[in-house]
């Protein structure tokens, strides 16, 4: 490879060096215009001119590479994301001299997009899109296998399902009804929705339901979904579970509500019911008592499963529970 120089004049005369511009440590050549170099690694190469008149002056140095065509030692790797979500693709390339790598990351279609870095991270993504990557050390270049981003089959938080209402008690099955059907990994947890560190696995298998038994204190329970196909890992908001006593009665044989219920949706009957999700349980109590008048010293008879009050007409009253028969006082 020939290394020169143009220079004006009166008795010019050319020292050339090895490195850059005014490092005069390694002297090549002589008294020359140019030099022909055949360097193993890439090398700097800079000349001295001196004239008759004046002061001598240094040329600018010259790089010349010796590449070799850069390896692409691991390949970007396609990926799936959530719509709206952006993706990071990464190369590893090396090349067998001195020479630095350099990227240039494109579309399938030849757009340039990213910078110069061994990294690129998408802008948020709404549809498939494939991308490579050029690198460059010096004239030697190699482009990478193309790595397509894609999106995830289901959405990140599934909001499907059904309210149910059981008693403390009985056994209730949360669901998880996603389209496709197939495919999935369902993982149920019992705690703060979308908290592993603090929440328990319950399970862990293709089911889409999740079958308890109703607790007193009630409780939230949730389920990641991961895909075969996509590796995405979705989750369902939150299904609830919540206990509530059914309401009680005052001694005047009206009714009170004294539960505590979740302040974002409690109807007027007792019952919590969310969009998701979520099961009401019950506690079973007896009804009031039922209220009978009779004169005095007269029989009544009463159910065997029914709870009464007996009046008398004008003093006080007895309570009567069961197949027997009393008279007022």
């Amino acid at each position: 490879m020939a290394v020169g120089v143009a220079a004006t004049g009166t008795n010019i005369s050319y020292q050339w060096y090895q490195g850059t511009s005014g490092n005069t440590a390694n002297p090549v050549y002589g008294n020359t215009t140019s030099i022909t170099v055949n360097p193993l690694n890439s090398t700097d190469y800079w000349v001295k001119v001196t004239g008759l008149c004046g002061a001598s002056q240094n040329s600018n140095t010259a790089h010349v590479s010796v590449c070799t065509t850069p390896v692409i030692d691991t390949q970007p790797v396609g990926t799936h994301v959530f719509s709206g979500q952006p993706a990071t693709l990464t190369v590893a390339a090396s090349e067998a001299t001195s020479e630095p790598l350099h990227y240039q990351w494109f579309t399938s279609v030849g757009v340039a997009v990213g910078s110069d870095s061994p990294t690129f991270t998408t802008p948020p993504m709404t549809q498939a899109t494939q991308y490579y990557v050029h690198v460059t050390a010096a004239g030697c270049s190699v482009d990478s296998n193309l790595a397509t981003v894609d999106l995830c089959t289901l959405p990140p938080v599934i909001t499907t399902g059904t309210t149910q209402n059981v008693a403390i008690g009985q056994t209730v099955t949360l669901s998880c009804v996603i389209s496709p059907g197939t495919g999935n990994t369902f993982t149920w947890y019992a705690g703060p929705a979308g908290d592993v560190a603090h929440s328990v696995q319950i399970s862990s298998n293709n089911s889409y339901s999740q079958t308890f038994t109703a607790a007193t204190s009630g409780g939230t329970y949730w389920a990641t979904v991961s895909r075969t196909d996509d590796g995405c890992l979705s989750r369902h908001g939150r299904l609830h579970g919540e206990c509530l006593r059914a309401d009680d009665h005052d001694a005047a044989g009206g009714e009170h509500d004294d539960q505590l219920r979740p302040v974002d949706d409690a109807d007027g009957r007792g019952q919590y019911k969310r969009p998701d999700v979520s099961v009401v349980c019950r506690h079973e109590r007896a009804p009031p008592p039922r209220r009978l008048q009779a004169r005095q010293d007269s029989p009544v008879t009463i159910s065997p499963t029914a709870n009464y009050e007996l009046l008398g007409e004008g003093h006080g009253h007895v309570r009567a529970v069961g197949q027997q028969q009393h008279g007022g006082r």
